[in-house]
């Protein structure tokens, strides 16, 4: 298929189809047709000749008609080693790509979101290898992958219950652009299914409420400030996990109205050596905490780094349950205490089901008064000796 000039509408006869390729010339666009469902059997490859030509999910103009809701089901990849794939025109009503396999964007190519686009979704099973490389063609479009665009924008859900990777090859493309406006992580049915981050060149998200965890672990693995929330909560529930390995540094809770992180999984902060906060950077009224579960799902790992927390670790306000297990093997861990609740520790590790494990690193609470249980309350298995081949252990109440 060879369309200059242009604009093509597949077939309004057609909801079903095995493995499809477009080729097309720049100046030319490919628009799926206006049907409320649609089946791609095997991979959907867009080859246009620059990043102007492009395969859209919908289009305007009496030839089109008034926009159907409309869901494209793709059973094998999204290969877009040409032109651009994109959201344009549709307004509210809702249009969405399920894509049982990976996303492939070479280089000159691209993803995009386009005028008065707001209500979309990509659906993404496998793995994303985005060897976008910032270029122009002649008529303006760039060879990105951005799922925000001016206020038009694009929301992506993660799932499939294998681990993948959002990544690029730098042999391709050292300078991919990846941004991102809302994100769902939804792998598998426990955190042990993950998504790594890894991705070079830039990569961008919006600074608050963007990022929700349903299962699996978001591993970001990449040198890149990250920004997670700002006057939100933020949750990772007991199916799910965060780990940290980045030199940079990461924020959560980055506001003066004290939101809290809810540890209902895991977080892991890993070897990167970077800075985690809970609160914004040296605020001394903030009180963001993070407030663990009785699920017996919640971990807290420190290998390496800084982690401030500028309130507490602590169980919930209005309860006594709350199981952790704590595990810090190096980096050094800050709890300020800011705004405490004085009935909980600053840091208090309890219950049946409790670990207190710490064979390396720096433990330091900065404020004191804490009336019912101190600053410090350990009362778990204990492990604190400073290799695991001598550790010791014990369960003891300590209050400090």
């Amino acid at each position: 298929m060879c369309i200059r000039d242009r604009y093509y509408i597949l077939p309004s006869n057609a909801t079903e189809y095995g493995s499809v390729i477009m080729t097309h010339l720049k100046g030319s666009n490919i628009i799926m047709p206006n049907l409320p469902q649609v089946t791609v059997n095997g991979d959907l490859i867009c080859n246009g000749s620059d990043a102007d030509a492009w395969l859209a999910m919908s289009w305007s103009g009496t030839d089109y008609g008034t926009i159907v809701e409309k869901t494209v089901n793709v059973k094998g990849n999204l290969i877009v080693a040409g032109g651009s794939f994109g959201f344009i025109y549709n307004g509210t009503r809702l249009q969405r790509i399920n894509i049982d396999g990976n996303v492939y964007v070479a280089p000159g190519a691209g993803i995009d979101v386009w005028n008065s686009s707001t209500n979309n979704i990509m659906s993404i099973g496998g793995s994303v290898f985005n060897n976008s490389d910032n270029t122009t063609a002649p008529t303006g479009s760039p060879s990105v992958m951005r799922f925000i665009n001016a206020g038009n924008r694009c929301d992506l859900i993660f799932t499939g219950n294998r681990s993948t990777v959002v990544t690029n090859n730098p042999a391709l493309s050292t300078t991919p652009v990846t941004v991102f406006n809302n994100v769902t992580i939804d792998k598998g049915n426990s955190p042990d299914t993950t998504i790594t981050w890894n991705i070079g060149g830039n990569l961008s998200t919006p600074v608050n409420n963007w990022l929700t965890m349903v299962n699996g672990t978001l591993a970001y693995d990449r040198t890149g400030d990250f920004f997670i929330s700002t006057t939100t909560d933020f949750t990772i529930p007991a199916t799910a996990g965060l780990t940290i390995n980045t030199p940079s540094s990461v924020y959560i809770s980055n506001s003066a109205s004290s939101e809290t992180l809810y540890l209902n999984g895991r977080m892991r902060i890993l070897t990167g050596g970077g800075n985690v906060y809970i609160g914004p950077p040296g605020n001394t009224g903030n009180n963001a905490d993070i407030e663990y579960s009785g699920s017996g799902a919640s971990l807290l790992e420190v290998q390496s780094g800084n982690l401030f927390v500028n309130g507490q670790i602590r169980r919930p306000l209005t309860s006594t349950n709350g199981i952790l297990a704590y595990r810090q093997t190096g980096g050094n861990v800050f709890i300020f205490g800011n705004n405490a609740n004085q009935a909980k520790a600053k840091l208090e590790v309890l219950n049946d089901g409790s670990e207190f494990t710490m064979s390396g690193g720096n433990l330091t609470i900065v404020r004191g008064g804490g009336t019912t249980f101190g600053d410090l309350y350990l009362s778990c298995l204990l492990y604190t000796s400073p290799s695991p081949r001598d550790r010791t252990r014990s369960r003891m109440p300590s209050s400090a």
